[in-house]
């Protein structure tokens, strides 16, 4: 079994949870009772929630939002081979660097 934990922790956590649930209990509560209180004719209004909590509309204004850079073809090939040639440019720099330190290096064997 794992060692006990110290008070001090022990106390933290339960602090914090104890905190947060209390708090949670009362604004869930305060918003049954307000939307309670907005049905004036008696009938209450059962709903699955705001349209804004909704994820899927979020990501949706999220797409609408993003620009399209490379909408046609030849210009997503255009952008893969100046991608392709940067990340070859680079290999060969590095490849470079690493010849030149092993030309460098202080000890060599025979």
């Amino acid at each position: 079994p794992p060692p006990p934990l110290p008070l001090s922790i022990l106390s933290k956590a339960h602090f914090f949870s104890k905190k947060n649930s209390c708090s949670l209990g009362v604004n869930f509560n305060q918003k049954k009772a307000q939307a309670l209180a907005d049905s004036s004719d008696g009938w209450v209004v059962v709903t699955r929630g705001r349209k804004g909590d909704n994820p899927l509309v979020k990501e949706k204004k999220k797409k609408k939002d993003k620009k399209t850079t490379n909408f046609y073809r030849f210009q997503q090939l255009e952008a893969r081979k100046e991608y392709v040639a940067q990340l070859r440019r680079k290999f060969d720099e590095d490849k470079e660097k690493m010849a030149l330190l092993r030309s460098q290096r202080r000890f060599r064997p025979m």
